[in-house]
Formats: C-alpha cells, structure tokens, sequence
C-alpha cells in the first residue's frame, strides 16, 4: 500500500502540479521517500519504484519544477541499492562495446588533428582516428579553500540546481559576482531559508537587471566587499564559513550549512587548439550543430555549451554528434 501510495503522489505531482506549482497537496517530501525505504521490507520493489519515479521525472526535466529535485529520488534509491550508479554507467558501457565500442581509460596528452586519420596520444601510445568528437566538459572553478575537496559535497558545491534541494530550510552562501551567482542565490532563495551572497567586490559583472531582482529578493542577503577565507565544518560536514571584509581587514564566522561557489567554469579545450575556435571563455565554437571549422572534428556537451550546462542537454549534442560523425564518414568514405 505504502509503494501505490507514493506511486500515486508521485504521478499526481507530476502531472498535475508542475511547473512552478504553490500547492503543497501533490509535493513530495524528502521525508515521504524515507519513510517508505525505512518501512517497507520488499527493498527491491523500493528501487525499482524509485527507478520508475526517476524515468518520469527525467521525462520532463527540462522544466523547473517547484520544490523538488529528482536527485532525491536517485539517492533513495542508491542506499537501497548500493550499485545505482555505478550499475547504471556499466550498463551504458556494456551496450556501447556490444555495438563495437572499444573503451581506452587512458589521458589524452596530445593531438594532431591537422589532417586525416587524426592523431591521438596517450605518453607514447598512438592513436589513430577518422573523426573525432570531443567532449572533455568544463571545469568548475573553485575558490582553492582549505579542505575544499574533503568537504566537497558535505556543504561545498559548485551547482544550486544539482544539490540545492539537500539545503531546503537551511542557510546557504553564495560566492560570486556575476549572472551565474545571481541566478543561483535567486534559486536557492526558493529552497533556502536564507542566502547570503558574497562578493569581493562592491560593484557586479552581472547584468543590472539580475542584480536589481536580487536586491529585490527578500531572502537574499548581499555582502560586499567580503570574500571567503577558510572553512568551518565537524564529522557531519561543513557548518559555517570565515570572511574577511577587504576594506577594513575584518574577519568574521557566517554560520551555514552550505557553500555554492559560482565563479565560473574552465572549459578543457587547450588540448584541441589551433583546430577549433573558442570564444572568450573557451568554449569550442561549432558551425552547423556541433561541427567544429576542422571537417571531421565534433565537440558536444559543456565543451561548446556555456549556456545550459546540464546532463540531459549534454546527452542531446552527444547524440548529434554521433550521427554527424557517422554521416561525415559515409560522405568521405574512399573507395
């Protein structure tokens, strides 16, 4: 009864409640979900359902939906099955070789891409290829704290849209001056009790529009000019930040619970110049879809994206990449 329960709020909730719903009466809480694995003994039939619920909500991902992430769904389910993840991304891989793939877990140090086959090398170990689809992503940018890779997760994060849902009724910051930060301090403003965002300096890169709806939002409160010098955290993770105001020298403990740092992203092009154009940032330029100027050479995902950055965009370049590449090889196929 309890899985037809949640089966049902589940389906009610999305397609009755979404988007950008107000009415309580279909949202599902986090402690809903914990309550049926704490309860229900048939584990199995919980990740399954958990698994469904995360295929209906996935379906319809490219909308905001108020209050709500499917991620939570995802880490239910991965205690009750401890090989989620990893499950999942070999099952991608197994159908990848079964087709043909062969999958190399070495670096790519070095390329060639100035005529066909492309050059590809790992140290010493050359590899040859027709086309190419590159899809190295963008790295966040961090803020270099001490102990940021232990904490990363445990009240560090670079994404509001990926971990804000963990942070609902807390107090959160966050770090940085641009669109970006806006967007995430607005965001998070819809899951948090209060945000704090925190800028070095007193004057924004972002655009005034998005600065006037953050002075605007009443949950939001804008520090400047202060910037993040260390961390606070126990066993459980991180519990407050130390900031030092850059006109008087002054540092001072914010108690939080979470830190999103929004400074922007690096993305890992350097490798692939002279043979693709970038933009300012670095993100690869395509021309038609995601071909690149070399023919023969694709980028997808947040390689050339530095707009959406999400999974599910990422996997809809992917797929048009591929068949770009296997249409461009049938189009030069020498005979």
């Amino acid at each position: 009864a309890a899985v037809e329960e949640l089966k049902s709020r589940i389906r009610s909730f999305i397609y009755q409640a979404w988007p950008y719903s107000k009415n309580n009466q279909y949202r599902i809480e986090e402690s809903d979900i914990k309550k049926l694995v704490d309860n229900c003994t048939d584990k199995e039939e919980v990740a399954r359902l958990l698994n469904e619920a995360i295929l209906l909500i996935d379906e319809i991902s490219i909308f905001t939906i108020h209050g709500f992430c499917s991620r939570t769904l995802k880490e239910f389910a991965f205690e009750t099955d401890q090989n989620f993840d990893l499950k999942m991304m070999a099952d991608m891989t197994a159908q990848a070789e079964r087709f043909g793939t062969k999958v190399i877990y070495e670096t790519i140090t070095k390329v060639d891409f100035s005529k066909r086959p492309f050059t590809l090398w790992n140290d010493n170990t050359e590899i040859k290829a027709k086309t190419v689809i590159i899809a190295t992503g963008a790295t966040a940018k961090t803020l270099g704290l001490p102990d940021e890779a232990k904490l990363m997760g445990r009240g560090l994060s670079t994404c509001a849209t990926c971990d804000g849902f963990f942070y609902r009724n807390k107090v959160v910051a966050v770090s940085g001056g641009g669109d970006s930060a806006m967007e995430e301090a607005n965001y998070l403003s819809k899951l948090c009790s209060q945000v704090y965002l925190i800028h070095r300096r007193s004057q924004f890169r972002a655009s005034q529009i998005m600065v006037d709806r953050t002075k605007n939002n009443p949950k939001i409160q804008i520090m400047t000019p202060w910037t993040v010098e260390k961390t606070v955290a126990n066993d459980s993770g991180l519990t407050g930040i130390i900031i030092k105001n850059l006109e008087t020298g002054d540092s001072t403990e914010l108690k939080v619970d979470g830190l999103f740092m929004a400074i922007g992203h690096k993305p890992n092009s350097d490798l692939f110049l002279p043979w693709v154009d970038v933009d300012s940032h670095g993100y690869i330029k395509t021309t038609v879809h995601t071909a690149t100027k070399t023919p023969g050479l694709f980028a997808a995902g947040d390689i050339a994206d530095p707009t959406f950055k999400q999974a599910i965009t990422a996997a809809g370049m992917g797929c048009q990449s591929a068949i770009q590449a296997q249409k461009f090889l049938e189009e030069h196929e020498e005979h």
